[in-house]
Parts: C-alpha cells; structure tokens; sequence
C-alpha cells in the first residue's frame, strides 16, 4: 500500500515541479532527451522503489530471523514458520506482487504523466474523468455494468495487490485487456514525451 501512496505522491508531480522551479530548462541544457528523462522516471516509481521495498523487507526478515534463532527454541520457530527457505519465498511473493502492480500502473503512471502538463491537478482531473465516462456509459446504456467493467481497468493494481496471487490475477484480466493497456501505455509515453518537447509548452489551466 505505502508503494501505491508513494506513486500517487511522485508521478503526478514529477514533470510539473520541472516546471514550477524552473529546472526544466536546466535538463534540456543537459545532453539528455525527453524520452530517456520521462524513462528514467518511469523507471525509478515502477523498478527502483520496489526493489528498495524488497529489499527493506528481506532485510527485516532476515533480522526478525536472527533474533528468533538466538531467542527462540527450534520448535517455536517451525511452528511460526520462521526459516530462511520461507524467508526466500516471502521475499519472491512480494518481489513478485509488486511487479505485477508495476506492470498494472505502467498506463497509469503514463496518463498521469500526460495530464499533470495539461493542469495543474492531475488527480482530480483524472477522478473527475473517470466519474463523467461512467456517467455516460450509464446514460447510453441503462446499468452501471460497462461502468464496473471500466473500472476494474484502473483498479487492477489494487486488485493485485490484495489478492493471495498477483500474478494469477494480473493473467486473469486476459492477454488481450494486458496489452492493450500496455500498449495504450507506450502511446501515453510517447503523448507525455512530445508534450515535454515542445518549445510552446502548454500553460497550466
């Protein structure tokens, strides 16, 4: 969860505080284009703060392990489950669950990323939108079943991160709604990378 609040936090902001504090000149002056800049972004809230997660939490097991093998008899710890084989596979099931929620953000953290250089809350416009299309798809249809189809779209990460198998439920979503958000998500990425390239940038509403 405190993954899912840090993404919150930092994708929205990340290419309007370039703006705000004027750092974005700076950048372009810098032999570093658009497309790498908004990938190493990317890279850093989807691949490098999991990894530091995963690696906080190995690193809690394995002190939580070495404390119980000090303290605690051989006995209490099988029955707790407290070894290092069970500290690998709790290590990989969370590696794994955040890496699942990674792939389920990445169209997310694209839009945001898209809409945070069109206004100055991309949040609320972004909740805003989603509250007129499920409107819409009620008033054209009659029920509120599009509207829930549509919004396990964007609750996917958290369907991931709550289920007992993330990868099972991320596979479960079916090949083609996965990659047709990814491949939605690469055209965001493109769409944000032309919107930080232009000379003209698009003044805040």
């Amino acid at each position: 969860m405190l993954y899912l609040i840090l993404f919150m936090i930092y994708v929205p902001k990340t290419l309007r505080k370039e703006k705000e504090e004027g750092t974005l000149m700076f950048w372009r002056s810098m032999p570093v284009s658009d497309y790498l800049t908004i990938a190493a972004k990317l890279a850093f809230i989807l691949v490098l703060v999991p990894v530091i997660a995963s690696a906080l939490l190995a690193f809690s097991d394995f002190i939580v392990w070495l404390m119980a093998s000090m303290w605690l008899p051989a006995d209490m710890m099988q029955s707790w489950q407290i070894s290092l084989p069970n500290i690998l596979v709790h290590w990989g099931q969370f590696i794994g669950t955040l890496a699942m929620m990674s792939l389920a953000l990445f169209p997310l953290a694209c839009g945001l990323l898209v809409v945070s250089q069109l206004t100055r809350y991309p949040l609320l416009t972004v909740m805003f939108a989603i509250i007129l299309i499920k409107i819409a798809l009620f008033q054209i249809t009659g029920n509120g079943e599009l509207g829930s189809q549509f919004s396990t779209f964007y609750g996917l990460p958290v369907d991931v991160l709550m289920s007992e198998s993330a990868l099972n439920t991320y596979l479960d979503f079916g090949w083609f709604a996965n990659g047709g958000m990814l491949l939605g998500g690469v055209g965001l990425f493109w769409v944000s990378c032309w919107l930080r390239g232009r000379d003209d940038a698009t003044k805040a509403v």
